[in-house]
């Protein structure tokens, strides 16, 4: 700035065009804009920015920040390759460009203020100057202004400040930056045709106050400062614009993508952004910066071949073009945002079809790959002519397309770019982007639920994922779209009746999962039940019911979870009548969730119902005895805050427990979750209720003898925390007491193995002569089947001896906890190609035996050990003193 003659340059480059068009608010305007574009001058982004002009030609400007990309027609290629050779000529030109206005002596700026260093008046003095360096932060490299110069080709540094900083303060400030700044800028764009009715429109905020070595010029500049030798403007915008009016379709047109071929050759192996070359390089650059685009690498294989009937008339140009058929196969996909695969797979390039335009280039020979004519003959080549082609592809489709292409080709890849949006992009533009998903979902049913994409992600994730987006961005009516469909009839397939008629069966998505059914319990929580209460009743058909039972059992206690109770009783009085009907046709954690629905429903008076518990108790009374401790852990470990404060949930709990301990439980092997035994689990369950005749009989049924260990009392005492919770209590104490006592005893009454051939406990039912041979004073023996192959003799084997048949088995194996025989088998090969088993006898099973009997015995002294340490008992704490005899006693 001079105090004589100040002047504002205009000039705008692909880069500045892109941030005006963005605040364009219609299809007029974006026309009106280009149309007062005259000026083909040159840069350094030549490619870039014809692409840039082919993008704005093309997409629709129709709403701010929503573009769309429409299907190509008839082309003026030719056009288009004349402005293309006018802008690279007009590059040479050097061509320059540049308007302003003298400014008023009186208007001009006399001093500014920056924050921290006060005022600094203008022209600014070399003083005032280092201030401000010393605010500033380093810019990018100047060069040197004087290109032309021998010996002035050195770089020059510059400093950059904010102009955030700068204070205004006075009328002349006010004036500056209001007035005389936008009339310059008014007449800069009057120039270049802007009509007088909208310059009004013109708005001029300071950027940053860029502080220059002498001599030197920011490249990172050159977009606003045009003097001369330095940069020149780049508009083809209203050639392009007319080249380009055919591809401009009605709104309801098909969207598609753009596929523009890279100048170098890349393979697959190092196909990506961080290695794109040249041109290719500045191109993505550009592409990257349009915020309303998605940008892809891809790398496609296509393969071209002349039809037979016009072989002979290769030599015609005409028929050349026109006859050839193209196969095309796409090998990889980059991703712009990660520089890595895309997210979804299976996305194809429709090059056959008229939805992809790539007219900007034409295909470099040089990537051309010849392997396969190499390797053929020259008959072979004669006959085909065919050429094989590797083309690496910048490929641009409208953001507002992405979700579509993504659910097309993978709908789980859909799915993560949806749940990336959610984190990344503000709350409406991802609500955008989820309309079109369940859009897509309402017109392709089958592509998102159908049978054969289940056994590519787990059963519900598709319905979960989905649900909880719509949950998470407050998106209410989405949700319920989303419950209708999954509630709408699928063709799962058909099945073939008896009279040869195809019947479809139809079948609902439903609730896979009791995550689904918790997440739909926050949407109806939201939503309101009359919204949901129509598509909740074509769960409530028995037979989608029976499909679905402990879903629906979840989606019951969550509703009342969120004080949803009158709501919860209606499901729940449509479910119990199918649940109790079928007691063993469950699974059992189904049980687990129906018993916390009756448990929960008894929690509010109007909601409890005898019956239900009821019906409930006869279920137990029908399952297994593992099935009926695990609903007894289970209960205990959800609702043990609600079952001694509610009379109804106590005694339906205390109902379970009688149940459970009238059941043979001495054979229980089943571990829990935790991995303890699962009669330990239950015992603490007993003690924690402290229900005295459910104790009673517990401890009595525990303590009878057994011919064999007492595999049930064995790990009650071995358990640390059931000595926890009996020491706690003088009745527990007792407890424990007792149960010691009838270990001590059952332990005394063993002893130690005698060794004998005879296997007498040995019990093979399937094979009486394999079990005889054990039972017998025989050694060895040879089985008297003969198999077909070795690996059927050796399958037998393991099947009666486990998988130590050839070995000897270790004395600690469980293999003898379950089988009371031991013996090692040899196959071997007979004549006939047969195989056949020698089976020996040997000392393994009696060694086990002595181990355990070892092991009794130091449990009897620990037992007596801790019993005497922590429940000391008077009469063996305190001996009694002996009595004084007299001496008539003793005479006696």
């Amino acid at each position: 700035m001079q105090n004589d003659h100040s002047y504002l340059v205009v000039s705008e480059t692909p880069r500045s065009f892109l941030l005006i068009c963005q605040h364009l608010k219609s299809q007029d305007d974006v026309c009106k804009f280009a149309s007062h574009v005259h000026v083909i001058t040159s840069a350094s982004y030549i490619i870039n920015g014809i692409l840039l002009k082919c993008l704005e030609s093309v997409f629709d400007c129709s709403c701010i920040g929503h573009f769309h990309l429409y299907r190509a027609m008839k082309v003026d290629e030719e056009g288009l390759r004349d402005v293309l050779r006018r802008v690279e000529d007009a590059e040479k030109k050097n061509f320059e460009f540049a308007v302003g206005t003298q400014i008023p002596e009186e208007n001009i700026l006399p001093v500014f203020s920056v924050e921290g260093l006060g005022t600094i008046p203008v022209p600014v003095t070399i003083k005032d100057v280092n201030r401000l360096k010393k605010v500033s932060e380093p810019a990018i490299c100047c060069k040197s202004s004087d290109g032309g110069v021998p010996g002035n080709k050195g770089k020059k540094a510059s400093w950059q400040m904010d102009a955030s900083h700068i204070i205004r303060h006075g009328d002349i400030a006010e004036t500056f930056f209001r007035q005389t700044v936008p009339s310059m800028a008014a007449a800069g764009l009057q120039q270049l045709g802007l009509i007088e009715n909208e310059l009004p429109l013109v708005e001029v905020r300071p950027h940053s106050v860029l502080i220059i070595e002498r001599g030197g010029c920011a490249p990172h500049h050159r977009d606003a400062d045009c003097e001369p030798a330095d940069a020149s403007l780049l508009f083809a915008a209203k050639e392009i614009e007319r080249i380009l009016s055919p591809w401009r379709l009605p709104d309801d047109a098909q969207r598609r993508c753009l596929a523009i071929p890279l100048e170098h050759h890349y393979t697959v192996a190092n196909l990506s952004f961080a290695g794109l070359k040249g041109r290719d390089r500045l191109t993505a650059s550009l592409l990257r910066s349009v915020n309303f685009v998605d940008l892809h690498l891809a790398s496609v294989r296509y393969r071209t071949k002349p039809l037979a009937s016009t072989i002979s008339n290769m030599d015609n140009p005409l028929l050349q073009r026109e006859a050839k058929k193209e196969e095309y196969r796409t090998e990889c996909w980059v991703s712009s945002h990660t520089d890595g695969p895309l997210a979804y797979h299976g996305l194809e390039i429709d090059f056959d079809s008229d939805t992809v335009v790539y007219p900007l280039f034409s295909r470099l020979q040089t990537n051309w790959d010849d392997t396969e004519s190499r390797n053929s003959t020259n008959h072979e080549e004669e006959s085909s002519l065919e050429c094989i082609y590797c083309q690496a592809l910048l490929v641009v489709w409208p953001k507002t397309s992405t979700i579509d292409l993504a659910c097309r080709s993978g709908f789980m890849g859909a799915l993560d770019l949806l749940e990336c949006l959610a984190r990344t992009l503000p709350a409406e533009e991802v609500l955008f982007v989820l309309g079109r998903t369940m859009t897509f979902c309402c017109a392709n049913p089958q592509l998102v639920w159908c049978p054969n994409r289940k056994l590519s992600s787990p059963a519900g994730q598709v319905t979960y994922r989905l649900l909880q987006l719509c949950i998470d961005l407050d998106a209410i009516d989405q949700g319920l779209i989303l419950l209708n469909l999954i509630t709408d009839d699928l063709p799962t397939g058909q099945m073939l009746a008896r009279d040869h008629h195809d019947i479809t069966t139809p079948d609902i998505e439903g609730l896979q999962t009791n995550e689904i059914a918790v997440t739909l319990a926050k949407l109806i929580a939201l939503a309101g039940w009359d919204s949901c209460e129509e598509a909740i009743r074509r769960f409530l058909i028995p037979v989608r019911m029976a499909r679905q039972m402990e879903p629906l059992t979840v989606l019951v206690t969550s509703l009342i979870s969120h004080g949803l109770h009158a709501n919860a009783v209606y499901v729940a009085d449509h479910l119990c009548p199918i649940l109790f009907a079928s007691p063993l046709c469950w699974k059992p954690s189904t049980y687990n969730t129906a018993a916390e629905m009756v448990f929960r429903l008894e929690e509010w008076s109007e909601s409890s119902n005898l019956l239900r518990v009821e019906g409930y108790l006869e279920l137990a009374r029908a399952i297994e005895t593992t099935h009926l401790c695990q609903v007894m852990i289970y209960v205990h470990k959800k609702l043990n805050q609600f079952v001694k404060n509610i009379p109804g949930m106590q005694h339906f709990y205390t109902a379970l427990s009688q149940i459970m301990v009238e059941r043979d439980f001495l054979s229980l092997r089943s571990v829990s979750e935790k991995g303890e035994p699962i009669i330990v689990e239950v015992f603490k369950c007993l003690l924690w209720l402290n229900h005295s005749a459910v104790l009673k009989e517990f401890l009595r049924r525990i303590t009878l003898p057994t011919r064999q260990n007492n595999y049930c009392l064995q790990v009650v005492l071995a358990s640390s925390a059931i000595w926890k919770a009996c020491l706690a209590s003088e009745d527990g104490k007792k407890r424990l007491q007792m149960l010691i006592d009838s270990r001590l005893r059952e332990l005394s009454l063993l002893k130690p193995p005698v060794f004998s051939w005879q296997q007498m406990d040995a019990e093979i039912p399937n094979c009486p002569e394999v079990e005889d041979f054990l039972r017998s004073n025989q050694l060895s023996t040879t089985f008297s089947r003969r198999f077909p192959t070795v690996n059927e003799a050796r399958l037998w084997a393991i099947e009666i001896f486990g998988f130590g048949f050839e070995v000897l088995a270790s004395p600690d194996s469980q293999f003898f906890a379950n089988h009371r025989y031991s013996a090692t088998v040899h196959v071997k090969r007979i004549a006939g190609g047969f195989a056949v088993c020698d089976i020996t006898k040997n000392r393994r099973l009696f060694e086990y035996d002595v181990r355990q009997f070892e092991l009794r015995q130091e449990e009897i002294a620990e037992l007596i050990d801790r019993r005497q340490m922590e429940i000391p008992h008077e009469q063996t704490a305190r001996p009694q003193k002996r009595r004084k005899t007299t001496n008539q006693e003793k005479v006696c």
